[in-house]
């Protein structure tokens, strides 16, 4: 089923992905995801990085770091193959993964332009605009975007985007929030 979703795809658009927590609970081992994400023409990243060129020379580095929870996360092997040139966008399915950024001293003082993320499902439930509970790994991000700033000490931090997702949590429902799948052109 997989495959088949990802062979819908435009051919020419770069596919990418990570592993969350769930993935982890699942029967699939890493091994199975990577062949099935292989033959559907996309690349899993668990704690690497690949460069990417668009047009007019246009530089891109994406790392994939593993999950907070469930996986094994490096920030020494994910940012290994990271260059200063160009941009650089983290995928990170749990939102704290942001805030080791700063704290972890194997992240090696990398800040990337920009996080994603999931995992909190946008608070999933929420009553009065507020989200009662979210999952562990979130930090105190719930949805949408976080500004990068400095933070109190002067260490950098970058942008974090928090995506909603289509899936759920511990609950199959969703209740005063609407799932989304992000579209960034």
């Amino acid at each position: 089923m997989l495959e088949a979703f990802l062979r819908l795809l435009p051919t020419n658009a770069t596919k990418l992905a990570i592993l969350g927590n769930w993935e982890y609970r699942g029967a699939l081992f890493q091994t199975d995801f990577r062949r099935s994400f292989e033959r559907g023409g996309a690349h899993l990243l668990i704690n690497e990085s690949i460069p990417l060129s668009g047009r007019q020379g246009l530089r891109l580095t994406v790392s994939g770091v593993d999950d907070y929870l469930r996986g094994s996360p490096s920030w020494q092997d994910t940012f290994r193959d990271v260059s200063a040139e160009g941009s650089h966008l983290l995928l990170a399915h749990c939102p704290g993964h942001r805030d080791t950024l700063t704290r972890d001293p194997a992240a090696q003082g990398v800040v990337p332009d920009l996080v994603l993320s999931g995992h909190a499902h946008g608070g999933q439930v929420k009553i009065l605009g507020r989200a009662p509970a979210i999952p562990r790994g979130s930090g105190s991000y719930v949805e949408g975007w976080y500004q990068g700033a400095a933070e109190a000490g002067g260490q950098a931090r970058a942008a974090l985007y928090v995506s909603r997702g289509i899936g759920t949590t511990f609950l199959p429902v969703h209740l005063g929030r609407t799932p989304e799948i992000a579209v960034f052109d």
